[in-house]
């Protein structure tokens, strides 16, 4: 009878394999940081352009039903900003703008809307644009002229971790019906 030598052999990974593996899983980590991380950004960009448009479209229509309602409408531009006051019977409805808090309401934030008052800002907010102007003089009659307004809001949306601004503009064709029907 044959007496075989028996070989001690332990099982288990070797240090090499260990390191390779160590290192596979950390490049797939961080790749898979790096696509989140982008994720996470385009998400918080996508809910600002929302916040804009919301904003935008709420002031926009406020506006259209005064423009359209008002006895009478009045456009005074000092310097850079343009006033607009909506007057009706009893009472008028200004509306002006501040580059930073945006379109105000009788001097005020208008009434529900937010423009840079988030607890977590990633995003500066800018309004960059404001301006209603009344049709021009490719508009023959002179009541109809005085009736038909363009609206215009223009904002800037501007990253704090520097990773780049969008522009946003905003324009409505508003008709004011009151002005133009006199009875």
């Amino acid at each position: 009878m044959r007496i075989s030598n028996i070989k001690n052999i332990q099982s288990g990974f070797s240090m090499i394999e260990l390191i390779i593996t160590l290192v596979i899983i950390g490049i797939t980590m961080l790749s898979l940081m790096t696509i989140s991380a982008e994720v996470v950004h385009h998400y918080n960009r996508e809910m600002h352009r929302e916040d804009i448009q919301h904003y935008a479209n709420t002031i926009m229509d406020k506006m259209y039903n005064d423009l359209i309602n008002a006895n009478a409408v009045f456009l005074r531009t000092t310097g850079t900003s343009i006033r607009v006051t909506c007057q009706f019977n009893s009472y008028s409805n200004v509306y002006t703008s501040d580059n930073i808090n945006g379109v105000q309401f009788n001097g005020s934030d208008f009434p529900g809307l937010r423009m840079n008052k988030s607890s977590d800002p990633k995003y500066l907010l800018e309004l960059k644009n404001f301006d209603c102007e009344r049709a021009g003089n490719e508009i023959g009659l002179p009541d109809l002229r005085a009736s038909l307004y363009t609206l215009t809001f223009g904002f800037s949306m501007i990253s704090l971790k520097g990773k780049g601004n969008d522009y946003f503009q905003f324009e409505r064709q508003i008709f004011a019906r009151k002005p133009y029907t006199r009875i």
